[in-house]
């Protein structure tokens, strides 16, 4: 029976725990020391679907033939209530209702085939095995509930060198007994392993299969979890049917980073979890797309500015030569920023003031001024000239200040010199040269690309080559913004000069994601023969210990597994495929906002983000709610400054205060109701009597 469930030839006595020697260590297989490159195991029926559609193998969608697959397993299932089908029990079912009957074996070899290429190794349980084999008392076995057969389930073992000729296999449509129905084939492993099954320690993920019914049973069980889906990649794996089986690919590359970050440092991060379930599909499909763009408008070079870029140009050249994609264009990073190139784009006579002082920002002069490299006594000049107070935030006055600084900074040479030096960088780095390239930044509203475009403009001259691509992941702004950067295009959206913004969450994580481990750039200088950038600060301490290394490493290793995943399952998205797949990240970030853990939130709460354009003024995410809240509440004082992420700071505030807070938010709420009830009932009596 050993043989037939997969067992090797052990060649020496088996010792027992009664006898001094080691117990038996068993592991379940799927999720646990196999993981997919998939969400799902279902998610492998969809693209196996596409796959035979594609190739005129069947006639039926892949929706419906994931359905019909699932149905035909179900069927086969019901037939052995004590263990599990064969696979080839499964597909003479399938087949019949496929039209297809005399290619079973044909469609089962395709099923076989994909599920191979999709499978991975836990490093997590590659770690554990190789610990417990130190041990030369363990024996090791593996157990599983599966429709696979032993040998083909003992080749995809070996092909990822977990199991070696001596350990048991037993899986449960060979057994004809299952895990899941009563333990049956954990007291069948022991009784054929020559061990007690209080000797046994067993590894697996399932809460019922491989944790609960064995513990039961008296079984030692240690459960290993990393390879389960979160509530974020199951909710992009169950978006398969809506946006395609990409985002089963994209949720498989997250639950693959998982496993590799917990194997590298052996501990559990919340900050994971909502870097790969959250942020990489926002990100990784458009750096995907970016790259689709390049190659479709023959690009040369692709630059990724400061310093959205220094995350999303690793996930780039990851992407690039895994996919083979835009392989003829030179990816490269490009130090620069608002202030840079806002300073220049005022040295060659061009300044949106808007890009200076953000529309209600509220900002001094002096502040101002700064902004153009003027010093405090000439804003003090400027804004008595204009009758304006030097130290009061600039209002209604802010653009006749701005367009009378930018003035004063071209005459002084202060704006004009910070333009020489940008056309020294820019010259540098091919940006004044021949030939297509384009420039990526996450986005917004645009303004220090436009800045950029109108340096460039001004720089290269009629006839200076083809203007440069200005790609961002999403727009948003005024009318005056378009006219700025009116070629820019827009990955997600372009709601420049209508009504729709980006969600708060969308802003601060994305932007949280994409900061940078240095300093903003200041301006630029020669150092030898070189133009280098003049940083704030050598490195942002603050983000470095809040630990944004950590998340830059998750998404690079989510950008790898993605496309490993895409070349294992065949798939090639397009523009619109990867757009539906990062509408569905944007499902996963608002399900993080507004229904965080208490560790994520203790652990996203504390990421620092600057207030302002200058790097000055930082806050954290989340802070726990105060009492004052509940004064303001029943409007007895003015509300409280708040940090921006309202869900986090609930989750991290001391639930008593909370429940005082909303109690008086109830009774607020509860009283304007009344008043609004009276008034509706004095109005409708008054109707009455006229």
């Amino acid at each position: 029976m050993r043989r037939l469930l997969g067992g090797g030839d052990r060649g020496a006595p088996r010792s027992s725990p009664e006898s001094g020697g080691g117990g038996l260590l068993t592991f379940d297989v799927f999720e646990t020391a196999l993981v997919r490159r998939v969400g799902t195991p279902e998610a492998v029926f969809r693209i196996l679907g596409e796959q035979l559609a594609e190739a005129g193998e069947v006639e039926v969608d892949p929706g419906a033939f994931c359905a019909l697959r699932i149905a035909a397993e179900q069927l086969a299932r019901s037939a052995h209530p004590r263990g599990e089908p064969a696979l080839a029990q499964i597909w003479r079912s399938c087949a019949g209702q496929l039209d297809c009957e005399s290619r079973w074996e044909a469609l089962m070899r395709a099923e076989l085939d994909l599920e191979a290429r999709l499978l991975s190794p836990n490093p997590v349980v590659m770690r554990t095995v190789s610990a417990a084999r130190a041990d030369r008392r363990n024996r090791i076995g593996w157990i599983s509930d599966t429709y696979f057969s032993s040998d083909w389930l003992r080749e995809q073992l070996s092909a990822h060198g977990l199991i070696e000729d001596a350990d048991g296999l037993y899986v449960s449509c060979e057994a004809g007994l299952s895990k899941a129905a009563g333990g049956a084939l954990f007291a069948f492993v022991a009784e054929s392993e020559g061990v007690a099954l209080s000797a046994m320690t067993h590894y697996g993920n399932h809460a019922e299969a491989d944790v609960r019914i064995p513990r039961s049973l008296g079984v030692r069980v240690r459960p290993q979890l990393t390879g389960n889906p979160t509530r974020y990649e199951a909710g992009l794996d169950g978006a398969r049917d809506r946006v395609g089986s990409t985002a089963s690919v994209i949720a498989g590359a997250a639950i693959r980073t998982r496993t590799v970050l917990a194997e590298a440092d052996r501990r559990d991060d919340p900050l994971d979890a909502v870097v790969v379930g959250a942020g990489a599909p926002l990100l990784i499909p458009f750096v995907h797309w970016l790259l689709l763009r390049a190659q479709e408008q023959g690009l040369s070079r692709l630059y990724f500015s400061a310093r959205d870029g220094e995350v999303l140009l690793p996930i780039a050249r990851s992407l690039q030569a895994r996919l083979e994609l835009a392989e003829a264009t030179q990816l490269r990073y490009l130090h620069g920023g608002r202030r840079v190139w806002h300073r220049a784009a005022v040295g060659c006579g061009a300044v949106l003031e808007s890009s200076i002082v953000e529309h209600a920002e509220p900002l001094p002069p002096a502040q101002a001024a700064a902004r153009l490299g003027l010093r405090d006594e000439v804003a003090e000049q400027l804004a008595s000239e204009l009758g304006l107070e030097s130290g009061v935030a600039l209002g209604d006055g802010a653009q006749r200040f701005v367009a009378a600084a930018a003035r004063a900074a071209r005459e002084a040479g202060a704006s004009v010199g910070a333009l020489e030096r940008a056309a020294g960088y820019l010259e540098q780095e091919g940006l004044m040269g021949s030939g297509r390239f384009g420039c990526v930044d996450l986005g917004w509203r645009g303004r220090a690309m436009a800045s950029l475009r109108a340096v460039l403009e001004h720089l290269r001259g009629e006839g200076g080559g083809d203007p440069p691509r200005w790609l961002f992941h999403s727009l948003h702004g005024t009318l005056e913004d378009r006219a700025a950067l009116p070629d820019a295009e827009a990955f997600v959206r372009d709601a420049r000069g209508g009504s729709a913004v980006p969600e708060q969450s969308e802003v601060l994580m994305l932007e949280g994601l994409c900061a940078g481990t240095a300093g903003q750039t200041m301006d630029f200088e020669l150092d030898g023969a070189s133009w280098v950038p003049v940083l704030r600060e050598e490195r942002n301490a603050r983000l470095l210990h809040w630990g944004i290394e950590r998340a830059h490493e998750g998404l690079r290793v989510a950008a790898g597994a993605y496309a490993d995943g895409l070349v294992a399952s065949g798939l090639r998205p397009r523009g619109a495929d990867l757009r539906a797949v990062a509408q569905a990240g944007l499902m996963q970030l608002a399900e993080f906002w507004s229904r965080p853990s208490r560790r994520e939130a203790v652990r996203w709460g504390s990421l620092p983000f600057a207030r302002d354009q200058e790097d000055e003024v930082w806050e954290h995410m989340a802070e726990p709610l105060v009492l004052r809240e509940l004064l303001a509440a029943l409007r007895l004082c003015a509300a409280p400054a708040r940090a921006p992420w309202l869900g986090g700071s609930r989750r991290i505030t001391n639930p008593a205060t909370l429940g005082a807070i909303d109690a008086a938010r109830r009774v607020r709420a509860g009283a304007r109701s009344a008043v609004r009830l009276r008034v509706a009932l004095t109005g409708e009596v008054l109707a009455r009597r006229r």
